[in-house]
Formats: C-alpha cells, sequence, structure tokens
C-alpha cells in the first residue's frame, strides 16, 4: 500500500496541521508499523517523526529520529540530505549542515551510483549537498562579517 492511501497517514497530516503533534506521532507510529520490510518507507517516516517531535520543541528526540532514518536506509543518500537540509533550514546550525554535506559527497564520490526508479543517482546528491553547503558557507562569512 502506498503510504498516501494508508489511512494512518492522512490521519498524520490532519493532527500535525492543527498542531496536535502527540497525536501526529501515534498515527506515524503505525505508518511505522504498517512499513516494516520497507526500508526507504520506514526511512521516510522516521524522518516525519524527526520533523514533528522539531516542532513540538524536542530537539533531542528530532535529532534521534533523523540518525534512525539514516539507519533505516543505507542504500541512499535521501535520509542525509534531508537531515543536511534540515540543519541549515530549520536548526540554523550552519556548521553541523556543512559537514553532513561533506559526508554526502565523499559518499557520492566513493561509492557512484546512477539514477534509478527508486532513487537519484550520486550526481544529484552530490549538487544538492554542494548547494546546501554553498548556503552555509554564506550563512557562516555573514555571521561572522557581523561580529
Amino acid at each position: 500500500m502506498e503510504l498516501s492511501e494508508d489511512l494512518n497517514y492522512i490521519n498524520y497530516i490532519n493532527q500535525f496541521a492543527d498542531r496536535k503533534y502527540e497525536s501526529a506521532l501515534v498515527a506515524l507510529e503505525k505508518c511505522l508499523e504498517n512499513a516494516s520490510g520497507d526500508h526507504v518507507k520506514k526511512s521516510f517516516i522516521l524522518g516525519l517523526i524527526a520533523d514533528v517531535y522539531f516542532h513540538d520543541g524536542k530537539i533531542e528526540k528530532c535529532f534521534e529520529y533523523f540518525s534512525m532514518s539514516e539507519v533505516a536506509d543505507t542504500e541512499s543518500l535521501q535520509p542525509k540530505l534531508f537531515f543536511a537540509k534540515f540543519l541549515a533550514n530549520k536548526l540554523k546550525n550552519y556548521d553541523s549542515a556543512v559537514k553532513k554535506c561533506e559526508e554526502i559527497v565523499r559518499l557520492a564520490t566513493q561509492s557512484p551510483s546512477v539514477k534509478t526508479d527508486d532513487d537519484f543517482g550520486s550526481d544529484y546528491y552530490i549538487s544538492k549537498a554542494e548547494e546546501i553547503r554553498s548556503f552555509c558557507l554564506r550563512k557562516i562569512a555573514e555571521e561572522d562579517g557581523g561580529k
């Protein structure tokens, strides 16, 4: 079943939109149960859980779930890219985002892959990681210039 067809996922969307974070987490945990055996879907859901924790102000739990998301889908760099975007755009933790981007580029360079129906290729990940890294380095320079 596609995630968009899962009533628990639809419930999560509604609860999250209403800022009912505990209920959104319950719905996502049910989605996680339904995703057993699908590491890509599991990783995606874990990333959503991380985002809910962020919005609920539970940053440590947020990091825990982003880490779990990376572990759930080690075949793709997508979870790492999501984490890098989160670090840069939501937490404004530019140094950590730069390090995550450097990790993505290193891994994509060490094990090049081509685009498939299931995943983007190495070139995509390198390009996006460099984009985020450049953004972060500009922000770091702006902060340093203001001091």
